[in-house]
């Protein structure tokens, strides 16, 4: 570690090192805040993802009973055919957001017999497209979590090393001046005192 210079222009490159270090302290901590409001909003809606595809698979399991006797049949007839995403903005990160999910399906005659098909693959496709919903929410909670860590240690090292030590070091500095500076008039007293001296006894 390099040693500190006791001297006025180490003082004044100090006091702006402090002073840089207590403007962006505050942007951090912004940002900071930023970041975890936006990491519990996810992670709520992961929650509510799971609440709401608990209940959907409860309603297809109340409602269509018959599907588990086609079930090799039905999951033939759909197929998820293309999935758009896009990117939300937010402090700086590029977030995942689902744009489009479309469906394929297969030209088969069981998908008309049936008069519940149609409704069924209707809830089928709501689940796939939460499934999907929740894969992105993972992928935005990750990347938010990665980013608010980056955030803390930098806030850290601000808040609980640079700012102190730079307060520290500015206070040091101040002491040796001073100490200094006292010196120097009691230097010149005495000074003055043996010449006052040499001239009464030359």
């Amino acid at each position: 570690m390099a040693r500190l210079p006791l001297n006025k222009s180490s003082l004044v490159k100090q006091i702006k090192a402090l002073d840089s270090y207590s403007r962006f302290l505050p942007s951090l901590e912004l940002k900071r805040q930023q970041l975890k409001a936006a990491l519990n909003d996810t992670r709520a809606s992961q929650k509510n993802l799971e609440r709401e595809l608990r209940n959907l698979y409860k309603t297809i399991t109340t409602s269509f009973p018959m599907a588990s006797t086609y079930q090799h049949m039905l999951t033939q007839i759909i197929d998820v055919d293309k999935i758009e995403t896009d990117t939300e903005y937010l402090a700086g990160l590029r977030l995942p957001i689902l744009k489009t999910a479309s469906f394929s399906y297969e030209d088969t005659s069981f998908r008309y017999m049936q008069h519940w098909v149609e409704d069924y693959i209707d809830h089928f496709e709501k689940a796939i497209v939460i499934r999907i919903k929740q894969a992105l929410l993972l992928d935005r909670i990750s990347i938010l979590n990665t980013a608010l860590i980056k955030v803390t240690q930098r806030f850290n090292l601000f808040e609980k090393v640079l700012i102190p030590e730079t307060k520290r070091n500015i206070k040091k500095i101040k002491i040796y001046l001073a100490d200094e500076q006292m010196a120097e008039v009691v230097r010149s007293k005495l000074a003055k005192k043996k010449r006052l001296a040499q001239k009464v006894n030359p």
